[in-house]
């Protein structure tokens, strides 16, 4: 197993707003004051239980080139995941980039 040590720091403040009528979620970032919007499937199971998995579906760019950007976001007891894929037209979709929370201390 491959294990790369952090060689910077980043900090970022992401905002997230979600719409549950209009079936959206937009995350606006501090950083680089962008905006992106996604359809986001899975909210009733979600907001029943207060954990689960939910699906976001929309577009991005990577490289100057329109991408299909698919993202799974999974909230358990004390775990946090955040996975996106991208890909071009015609492609299958490629892990692009992933991140796994943990709880100091699960919640009661």
């Amino acid at each position: 197993m491959l294990r790369r040590r952090p060689t910077k720091i980043v900090r970022e403040l992401s905002v997230i707003t979600l719409d549950p009528v209009a079936g959206t979620i937009a995350f606006t970032s501090d950083r680089d004051h962008s905006s992106d919007t996604y359809k986001v499937s899975g909210l009733g199971e979600f907001a029943a239980k207060g954990r689960g998995s939910l699906a976001l579906a929309g577009t991005g760019e990577e490289n100057d080139k329109k991408v299909e950007v698919k993202i799974t976001i999974t909230l358990r007891r004390n775990l946090y995941t955040y996975q996106k894929e991208t890909r071009l037209p015609g492609q299958d979709f490629q892990f692009r980039d992933g991140y796994t929370f943990t709880r100091k201390e699960e919640p009661k």
